[in-house]
């Protein structure tokens, strides 16, 4: 009797958990993981080039991010990830890039004040910027997929 009363007071909980996190955001995550391997190519490859330049790794992770950001939208609306908007193509882009706009703020933010730490606990680069990258990664995935389902494709509730 007493898991009875110990299951139904978890039940809104749970039932809370499942419509934010459900299945939803596994395909969410492995449309992201694709994009992430877009965004982690790009950014390695420019960071190669100038691994000195604070400058150029700032733009590094904005076009490996701005790329990324391109292959996950375009999987997004081919896998259906999200139930489509009453807006144009045009219209929603423009809404996912600026959701997208601010995990890039977040993501460079984030890189930019933990790496310092980083190499003081004795990471040096590659190691370094991976880390604080992978830091920021989950982070502003949750910013991402939050941000595109409530302010993007959140269903439109009907008054009864």
């Amino acid at each position: 009797m007493n898991s009875e009363k110990d299951s139904s007071a978890k039940a809104p909980l749970l039932m809370l958990l499942k419509s934010i996190f459900g299945l939803h955001i596994v395909r969410f995550g492995l449309v992201s993981a694709v994009a992430t391997v877009v965004d982690y190519a790009v950014l390695i490859i420019l960071v190669h080039l100038q691994p000195d330049n604070k400058a150029f790794m700032g733009f590094a992770i904005a076009a490996g991010y701005i790329l990324g950001t391109l292959v996950h939208f375009v999987l997004t609306r081919k896998l259906l990830i999200f139930k489509p908007t009453e807006h144009h193509v045009s219209v929603e882009f423009i809404m996912v890039a600026v959701v997208a706009g601010i995990g890039l703020a977040l993501t460079e933010v984030i890189i930019f004040y933990t790496r310092p730490e980083l190499v003081q606990l004795g990471l040096h680069a590659p190691y370094d910027i991976g880390t604080a990258k992978t830091i920021a990664l989950v982070i502003v995935f949750f910013w991402n997929y939050l941000g595109r389902k409530y302010f993007i494709y959140h269903e439109k509730k009907v008054a009864e």
